[in-house]
């Protein structure tokens, strides 16, 4: 138990620095503004229709 427990650390810090990582090159390569775009219209169409579900 005592063992696995800093590998577990360990990998997430990994997983965590390259999410980062991904992060920072998805911005410079400008990608960024296409998806917070995408995620706009993923967000309109979302409340579109919960709202034609209420209605």
């Amino acid at each position: 138990m005592s063992l696995t427990r800093p590998f577990t650390r360990h990998l997430g810090l990994m997983l965590g620095l390259l999410l980062v990582a991904a992060v920072l090159i998805i911005v410079w390569q400008g990608g960024f503004q296409s998806v917070s775009y995408q995620l706009l219209g993923w967000q309109r169409d979302l409340h579109r229709s919960l709202t034609l579900a209420i209605t």
